[in-house]
């Protein structure tokens, strides 16, 4: 969902970039680069 919803913003906002963050618990995260080519 975090994905899509990022995705779905670059297209509104006519963005390049979008970085999403997760929390996985126990001090361990992630975090994703999203590039808009289109």
């Amino acid at each position: 969902r975090l994905l899509v919803t990022a995705l779905h913003e670059l297209e509104r906002r006519d963005a390049t970039l979008a970085f999403v963050t997760m929390c996985c618990g126990a001090a361990v995260g992630t975090g994703t680069i999203i590039e808009r080519l289109s």
